[in-house]
């Protein structure tokens, strides 16, 4: 497992993820929209990684992710399927905190109804505390 890191600040690795996420092919599209919007659909891409926080007092992002759902050729919309867990073999199970889920919109779109309900079900996982 490859990883993104460490930093010893979440908003460190923040700053170094969306840069490197948004720098992936078609992570954004809103440029074809207007003239090309059947390619603008057909090339999207979203990318979906962990920013976790290891027992070592670091923050890491996980391997990107770009498969898509099924349903996503059909809709026309784009998704990333994010496992519910890292898995990094430096570290015992269960050892790392997941912090934040990052994905792009490759559409330049807001946080959808399905990011709440993933948002919802990983805190629900993930038992998130303040």
């Amino acid at each position: 497992m490859k990883s993104f890191g460490p930093f010893t600040a979440y908003a460190d690795a923040l700053k170094a993820a969306c840069p490197l996420i948004l720098s992936k092919p078609y992570a954004t599209v809103s440029h074809l929209q207007e003239s090309d919007p059947q390619l603008a659909r057909r090339t999207a891409t979203e990318y979906c990684a962990w920013l976790y926080y290891t027992p070592e007092d670091q923050y890491e992002m996980s391997m990107l992710a770009d498969q898509s759902r099924p349903d996503d050729l059909v809709t026309g919309l784009r998704s990333c399927v994010l496992p519910a867990f890292v898995n990094d073999s430096r570290y015992a199970a269960g050892s790392l905190k997941h912090i934040f889920a990052l994905h792009n919109h490759p559409f330049g779109t807001r946080l959808s109804a399905a990011d709440l309900r993933f948002i919802e079900a990983m805190a629900n996982v993930h038992e998130w505390r303040s």
